[in-house]
This record gives structure tokens, sequence and C-alpha cells, in this order.
């Protein structure tokens, strides 16, 4: 069974007003009033060899971070930071790009439950309000060799407005549920109902519903938007649709499209015409 380490600052929450459900579905809940970063405790369960279920979530990260090794550091209580581990099965393997989109429809489809709201996706990895980020998405593996032991999905959402980071050098308009609907979600129950949507999507990972769910979702489709390509370069393209293989499929100005594996996407407003690109078509 997993226990936080004694070598961090991560500790069982003891008397906070909010009750964080022990179980839900075939998950277990761990609820820490402080840790370094819970994908971190996570990745120590996994090496531990815990079974999948496991779900930690933390009113505090010290030392949590997002994609591409940034940081990210969390106001006590006022966001929902949480990892949940996962044991792909053989048929998931082929699909391991498609969880940072599992985790994603999960977080939309509660906030649009609990508030009312129509949360998107913004490829490849946050939900966005209004066009503002209210949640990012990290998802890690944990390899042996060609073995892949173990999946992370790490999940932030900003509950409140003193959980938005007030930094210049924000790559991307942040936000908070509260500031976009008006309404303070309760971070139990949002928990409860991420975790209850992501059971009920899952067994839709290896099919063709699973990509038309997300591009149902997708923020800026048909839209024109600056996008990082494949080569690290900013080109604007047309958005059109998430493919097959978890890719972005884009038009450039001459009517070419490509795919976008790993990237950056800006916002549409910072973009009005598209730039010419020669990159390989599809």
């Amino acid at each position: 069974m997993f226990q936080p380490s004694p070598c961090s600052p991560n500790h069982q929450a003891g008397n906070r007003h909010m009750t964080f459900p022990t179980a839900v579905d075939n998950f277990r809940i761990t609820h820490l009033a402080e840790t370094n970063s819970t994908n971190d405790d996570v990745w120590r369960a996994i090496d531990e060899d815990e079974p999948e279920g496991l779900v930690v979530v933390a009113d505090q990260q010290l030392k949590g971070r997002g994609r591409q090794g940034r940081s990210w550091v969390t106001t006590p209580e006022a966001s929902l930071a949480f990892s949940i581990l996962i044991r792909p099965t053989p048929g998931e393997v082929h699909s391991l790009s498609r969880f940072s989109a599992l985790g994603g429809l999960a977080v939309r489809a509660a906030i649009a439950e609990l508030s009312g709201a129509r949360p998107q996706l913004k490829w490849p990895n946050d939900v966005l309000i209004n066009n503002k980020k209210i949640c990012g998405i990290l998802t890690e593996a944990f390899w042996e060799g060609s073995h892949l032991k173990g999946l992370i999905i790490g999940i932030g959402i900003n509950i409140t407005a003193a959980s938005v980071p007030n930094l210049p050098s924000l790559i991307y308009p942040a936000s908070s549920i509260e500031s976009e609907t008006a309404r303070v979600l309760d971070r139990p129950t949002l928990l409860r109902e991420v975790l209850t949507h992501l059971a009920a999507l899952r067994p839709l990972l290896p099919t063709d519903a699973f990509i038309a769910r997300c591009n149902e979702h997708l923020a800026f489709r048909g839209q024109v938007a600056p996008v990082r390509n494949n080569s690290g370069e900013m080109e604007s393209f047309r958005l059109i649709c998430v493919d097959s293989d978890g890719a972005l499929l884009v038009e450039d100005v001459k009517g070419q499209r490509q795919r976008i594996y790993s990237g950056e996407l800006s916002s549409p407003a910072s973009s009005s015409s598209l730039k010419g690109s020669s990159n390989s078509s599809d």
C-alpha cells in the first residue's frame, strides 16, 4: 500500500475542512496536505509495484511541474492537484498518446456538469473556458527497457482566482473556474466527478469514437492559430482536427496538410493570417 515518503514534506492531511473520498469506483485516494509533486509520489508508487488506481491529491505542491519542465507551484486549497496511476492494458499500449486527452475529456465533462460552463480541449494537454486555460495535464510513462510499468496522469485545475499565477511569462492566458463561471466548485466533489468520467470514458480510448469526442470539444477547430511545428518553429496553420494517432492535423497557406506530434498551440488572437509553410503534407 502506498505511503507518503518520510524523506519529503508530504504528509497526510489532518483537520482539513474539506473531506476527500477515500475511494471512487476502482480508484484509491490518498489526500496529502503538502507534497513536492503528486506525479513524483505516483512515480515512486509505480516503482514499488503499487496496483493501478492509486490517486494522490494534495492541497499544496511545492515542486509541481508541467510540460517541458515548466514549474507549477499551487496555492493551498485554491486548486485541485492530483495524479493517477494507470497500468495500461495490452490493448491500450498502442493508444498511449491518447491518455492526456482522456484526462482532458474527463475534466471537461466534470466541470461542465458541475458549473454549466462549456470547456474545450486545447491540444495537446489543456482545458479552456472562454479561451483561457483553467487546467493543465502532464502524462508520464514509466518504462523498464521495452516494458511499460505504468503511466501517470497528472492534473491541475485552477478552482479560485487565487490559484492563477501572476506571471508575465505565461505562454497562454490563464484563469480559474471561479473567474470564468462565478462559481467556486467543491474540490472533493470535482475530484469525484473527474474520476467517474475518466472511468466511463476509458473503454472508448482505442476507438474512433474517442477521437470523435476529442474533436467535438477541440478548441479553435477550423481557425487559424500559431502552432509550434515538428521542427520547433512557430507557424500559423488552420486547425483541422486531432487524427487517429493523437497528432494535430493542420493546413498551411498552400492547402498542404501536416501532422504536429509534439508542440505548442497559441491563441488564434495572436495570428491574423496564414504564413507559408513548405513542410511535408499528409
